[in-house]
């Protein structure tokens, strides 16, 4: 696929692929270039009055070794997919390598829990690779070592993943031990009073305000599933309330396995096995969500004053033009920190490093965010800066927002600089098979159905600088959530002005 795309998109790349890889064909038969001819005596030979080196010399091609042809393929990777009867959806993707990622991906998160089970998920995703009904804690980290494999579990405000890498003929442990752990995780009394007194410890630990703003935006931004924390609130959760969840959304038609770099027949016969009894049924629905706006400040004695003032982007990943001219937006105007851009040059194009970084010495940070969901997300600005400065922070955050909602303010130059970027980001993401499969479990969740790169590419290259202003325009006219964490967070300017601004 990637091969694909690449080539579509003319020479795109190529000059910074043939060097390299003309490089990597001499240097497969030449040990180096800066080692001496073996008539010559080196450094401690010439002290000591040692004979010159016998060695054969490492800038003639060594006898009897050949570099080895390259390898190619004929034809990139095809997504493919099937539906089992009762709904578990199968997509998979054999990516070349001797590596495979397989995933299990549910339609759950925070946004279908209830006051009575706050912060389930989260307590889901810990207690993920532990006891099952099959497996002790113990014995499943062992036999996941004996197969040399990584696991990994995320969960989030609506999608949970369970996933694992490792190589390719180790594919049915792979997906044995995910099933495992997805369907079948033990809670006893015990465990879970052992796990809810770790999680509070942690919490415990990680409770500084500057780490706690995006749970914040979302909870001052929304009304609804999407406002409720994802960490877990203090609930007394039990056994029951948890296995109760897990039955009530962990059904066939909310489950999709997902894999790059496997045989799809092979994964459909090793599903079919292992989740054939989930339920057929839609499962428990999402509380609804109301993005509503708001404010919420916090006096902390830090060094920097930080802030974050959102958005609305209506219609989230559904709306596929509409969050892919977003995401072109957000490498449009970039950002980072005074300190680094994450890189040389990385970021020093970009709309807030040369309109705001290079010229407010004083700002530490200024960088725009997202935060999208299936039907709707945030976007917006974060800032920080040093004292006595905050009021005037967040005016120039208000004024780069205003600005690149205006028709006309978009050169053409820094349009086609982000929509390269982007294409390029999502590119160089493709070539880990994690990311492969990841992307695939996730966009089968949301879409139904995988958006290829080709799609992809296609429309990132057709954005237009007035539909970057007019997604800008639009995401303004919601109203803004306002998080302040730090000194000066009290005595920024009233909510009201704030709306004010962008009335």
């Amino acid at each position: 696929m990637l091969r694909t795309a690449l080539q579509q998109s003319g020479r795109l790349l190529s000059d910074s692929l043939v060097a390299p890889r003309a490089a990597c064909a001499v240097q497969s038969r030449y040990g180096s270039s800066v080692a001496l001819p073996s008539n010559e005596p080196g450094f401690f030979a010439s002290l000591f009055g040692a004979p010159a080196n016998s060695a054969p010399s490492m800038r003639e091609p060594l006898t009897g070794v050949e570099t080895p042809p390259e390898v190619t393929y004929d034809k990139a990777p095809v997504t493919e997919m099937t539906t089992l009867s009762n709904g578990v959806r199968i997509v998979s993707e054999n990516t070349p390598g001797p590596t495979a990622t397989v995933g299990v991906y549910i339609d759950v998160g925070s946004k279908y829990e209830n006051p009575q089970n706050g912060g389930v998920t989260h307590f889901l995703e810990r207690t993920a690779f532990k006891d099952t009904a099959h497996r002790t804690h113990l014995s499943f980290t062992r036999e996941a070592e004996a197969i040399g494999a990584n696991f990994m579990a995320a969960g989030g405000r609506e999608q949970m993943s369970y996933t694992a890498t490792g190589i390719k003929t180790n594919l049915p442990q792979l997906v044995e031990l995910l099933a495992d752990t997805a369907l079948y995780s033990k809670f006893t009394p015990y465990n879970v009073q052992i796990e809810l007194a770790a999680m509070a410890r942690e919490l415990k630990a990680e409770a500084k305000p500057e780490l706690l703003v995006n749970e914040w935006l979302h909870q001052v931004a929304y009304k609804g599933g999407l406002g409720q924390s994802y960490l877990w609130n203090g609930s007394a959760l039990d056994p029951e309330i948890i296995v109760d969840f897990v039955e009530a959304n962990h059904t066939g038609p909310r489950v999709v396995i997902a894999a790059s770099g496997v045989e799809h027949k092979a994964l459909v016969g090793l599903s079919e096995r292992l989740f054939a009894d989930l339920p057929a049924t839609a499962g428990q629905p999402a509380v609804p969500s109301q993005y509503e706006g708001g404010d919420h400040r916090v006096n902390y004695p830090q060094a920097f004053t930080q802030v974050l003032l959102g958005f609305e982007v209506a219609g989230g990943w559904r709306d596929v033009k509409n969050s892919i001219a977003m995401s072109v937006m957000v490498t449009l105007m970039g950002g980072g920190s005074s300190f680094s851009a994450g890189g040389p040059g990385k970021g020093m194009h970009s709309r807030l490093y040369t309109r705001v970084l290079q010229r407010y010495g004083w700002m530490e940070e200024c960088t725009m965010f997202q935060s999208i969901h299936n039907d709707t997300g945030l976007a917006g600005i974060a800032a920080s800066c040093s004292a006595g400065k905050a009021p005037e922070m967040l005016e120039i955050v208000q004024k780069e927002l205003r600005a690149i909602a205006t028709k006309g303010a978009i050169g053409e130059a820094e349009l086609e600089r982000a929509k390269k970027s982007t294409v390029s980001n999502v590119l160089m993401a493709l070539e880990s098979s994690g990311v492969v499969c990841d992307d695939m479990g996730r966009q089968i969740l949301t879409f139904g159905q995988r958006i290829s790169v080709e799609d992809m590419k296609s429309t990132i290259e057709k954005i237009t600088a007035n539909d970057i202003a007019a997604c800008a325009a639009a995401m303004l006219k919601s109203k803004p959530t306002l998080v302040s964490v730090g000194p000066e967070a009290l005595s920024l300017p009233p909510y009201a002005e704030v709306c004010k601004a962008f009335a």
